[in-house]
C-alpha cells in the first residue's frame, strides 16, 4: 500500500484539471448516455440482458440466485414460445409452455430456473439495486429507469475510464497530448467498445478490465523503486480476474498477463514475487466466482457450459427425406471439415458479423504490434505486445474450432470486444513514425469506417429479428424507420408446477 500512498501524495500536487486527459471520457459519455438502451428501448431487451436482469432482480428481492418469480423471467417464457411459433412449429399444435420446459438464457435443476450467465456481474450489480430497492425505486415502479442506472454503472461508466486508460498509457509511445487524445478517441469510439457501452453486457466492462491491468503493469514499470508496486500487482491481477470471471474470454489474458512480470527488469526473487502478488490479487474474484456458481452448477462453469442443464428442448419438425444427400455423391469427411473450417474462420473474419467488415481500423493496431515487435522497445513492453497478440490470435481461433452461433442477436463480433480496445491501443506505435499522405488517408477512411459502424451499433442497442441476425444492414433500418421487422405476438404462458 506504500505506492498507493505514494501515488495519491503526489496526485495533490498535479494539475487537478487534465482538459485532454478529460476529453475522451467525457466524449464518450455524452455519446452513450442519451443512447442506452433503457432510455431509448425501455421494452426491447435481448435475452441475454433479460437473463442477467432476471438474476439482480433475484438476488435482492427473492433473496437468492432462482429467478422463477422474476418480471423477466416471465418475459424470457413468452419470448420462447414466440420463437417456437415462429421457427416451423405446426399451427394445429399449439403448446403452452411448462415448467422444465427450456428457456433462452436460463437453466434449470430441481423445478428452478436460473440465469446461465456468469453469476459476478449480476452479483456486484445487485449491491447497487439493493440500495435502489430500499429507497422504493425497484423494477416495479421505474424498470427502465433502474435499468438505465445499472447500465451506466456497469457498463458505460467503465468503458469511458477505459478511454481515459488509453490516454494515459499513451505514454509509452511518447505521443504529445494530443495525439493521446485522438488514440483514445480512436479506440474507445472504433473498436466497437461503444457500441456495447449502451446495453447490459459483460463484454464491454471486461474490455475496460483487461486495459485497468495492463495499465497497472505499464505503471509499475515506469516506477523508480519495485518494492513499493507490489499493491500495483495486486490490482492488476484482480482486474484480470474479474474480467475473466464475467466475460470468460479474458481468461487468456488472465494467464498470460503475468509474463509481463517476468518480464520485468528485476531480479529473479522479485519477479517471482512479483507474479505471486498478482495471483494474490487475482483470488478474491475466483473464489467470489466459486462461491456463486458452484452451488447451482456443482462446479466453477457456468451454466451455459452445461447444456445438460438447459430444461427439455420441444421437439423439432421433422426433415423432408427428400432433403437428404445421396451418400455416394458426399465429398469425403475430410473435405467437409475443411470447408466448414475455412467458412466459420471467413465468417469470424469478414462474415455479416466479421471482425474486419465491422472495425477494418484494427489493422492499423497489429501492424503498431508488429512495429513493436521488430523494433528495439523493452522486453516488458515487448511482451505485453506479444500477450496482446497472443490473446486475440486465441480468441478468435477459439470460437472458430467451438463453432458458436454467430447468428445470436447481438451487434457485430461481440465475443470479440474483450481484446479489440487493446489491440487498437498498439496502433500508438504506429503514429509515432511518419507516414505518406496516401497511408495516412487509408488509416483515416479505415477509422471513420469504424466509428460510423460503432455509433450505429450504440444507436440501436437491440434488433430482435426472426432470425437472430443484427448486422449494420439491420441497424441502419431501424434507425431509419424508428422500428424493425414485425414480430408475433405472444402466445399464452402457462405455468403447471
Amino acid at each position: 500500500m506504500t505506492a498507493v500512498r505514494e501515488y495519491l501524495r503526489r496526485l495533490r500536487s498535479r494539475q487537478v484539471v487534465r482538459p485532454w486527459a478529460l476529453c475522451a471520457p467525457v466524449v464518450v459519455l455524452l455519446i452513450a448516455l442519451p443512447m442506452l438502451r433503457p432510455l431509448r428501448s425501455p421494452g426491447d431487451a435481448s435475452e441475454n440482458e433479460l437473463s442477467r436482469l432476471a438474476a439482480i432482480q433475484a438476488l435482492v428481492e427473492h433473496d437468492g440466485p432462482a429467478i422463477n418469480d422474476s418480471d423477466f423471467f416471465a418475459t424470457l417464457r413468452r419470448l420462447e414460445v414466440d420463437r417456437e411459433k415462429t421457427e416451423g412449429a405446426p399451427p394445429h399444435l399449439p403448446r403452452p409452455w411448462y415448467s422444465g420446459d427450456a428457456v433462452a438464457g436460463t437453466i434449470t435443476i430441481g423445478g428452478k430456473y436460473y440465469s446461465d450467465k456468469p453469476p459476478v456481474m449480476a452479483f456486484i450489480l445487485s449491491w447497487p439495486y439493493a440500495l435502489m430497492y430500499r429507497l422504493g425505486w425497484d423494477f416495479h415502479r421505474n424498470p427502465a429507469g433502474v435499468a438505465y442506472v445499472l447500465t451506466m454503472l456497469g457498463v458505460t461508466l467503465p468503458v469511458a475510464g477505459a478511454a481515459g486508460l488509453i490516454y494515459r498509457m499513451g505514454r509509452m509511445f511518447e505521443l504529445k497530448r494530443p495525439y493521446r487524445t485522438g488514440l483514445a478517441l480512436s479506440v474507445a469510439l472504433g473498436s466497437g467498445l461503444i457500441s456495447y457501452a449502451t446495453v447490459l453486457n459483460p463484454h464491454a466492462p471486461a474490455a475496460a478490465l483487461v486495459l485497468s491491468a495492463c495499465s497497472c503493469l505499464f505503471h509499475v514499470t515506469a516506477a523508480r523503486n519495485p518494492t513499493r508496486t507490489g499493491a500495483w500487482l495486486m490490482i492488476a491481477g484482480l482486474c484480470a480476474a474479474f474480467a475473466a470471471v464475467i466475460d470468460l474470454s479474458a481468461v487468456i489474458f488472465l494467464v498470460l498477463l503475468a509474463g509481463v512480470i517476468l518480464a520485468f527488469r528485476w531480479n529473479w526473487s522479485l519477479r517471482l514475487g512479483g507474479v505471486l502478488l498478482y495471483l494474490i490479487g487475482a483470488t478474491p474474484a475466483i473464489l467470489m466466482h466459486a462461491a456463486l456458481t458452484m452451488p447451482i452448477t456443482g462446479d466453477l462453469r457456468p451454466g451455459f457450459l452445461h447444456p445438460e442443464l438447459g430444461g427439455a428442448r420441444r421437439p423439432s419438425v421433422a426433415a423432408n427425406p427428400a432433403d437428404d444427400i445421396d451418400e455416394g455423391a458426399r465429398p469425403a469427411p475430410w473435405k467437409i471439415a475443411l470447408f466448414r473450417s475455412l467458412d466459420r474462420t471467413a465468417g469470424a473474419l469478414i462474415g455479416s458479423k466479421g471482425l474486419l467488415s465491422h472495425y477494418p481500423v484494427v489493422i492499423i493496431g497489429m501492424i503498431g504490434l508488429g512495429l513493436v515487435l521488430r523494433r528495439h522497445w523493452p522486453a516488458s513492453t515487448k511482451v505485453m505486445a506479444a500477450v496482446t497478440l497472443a490473446g486475440a490470435v486465441g480468441i478468435v481461433a477459439a470460437y472458430i474450432v467451438l463453432r458458436v452461433d454467430w447468428g445470436q442477436a447481438m451487434f457485430g463480433p461481440r465475443w470479440f470486444i474483450v481484446f479489440l480496445p487493446l489491440t487498437l491501443f498498439w496502433a500508438g506505435a504506429w503514429l509515432r513514425k511518419s507516414h505518406h499522405k496516401a497511408t495516412w488517408a487509408v488509416a483515416g477512411v479505415l477509422l471513420v469506417f469504424s466509428m460510423t459502424v460503432s455509433i450505429l451499433g450504440a444507436a440501436a442497442p437491440f434488433v430482435r429479428s426472426l432470425p437472430g441476425q443484427y448486422t449494420v444492414v439491420a441497424a441502419i433500418k431501424k434507425i431509419a424507420t424508428g422500428s424493425e421487422e414485425e414480430r408475433p405476438r405472444g402466445m399464452q404462458v402457462v405455468d403447471s408446477r
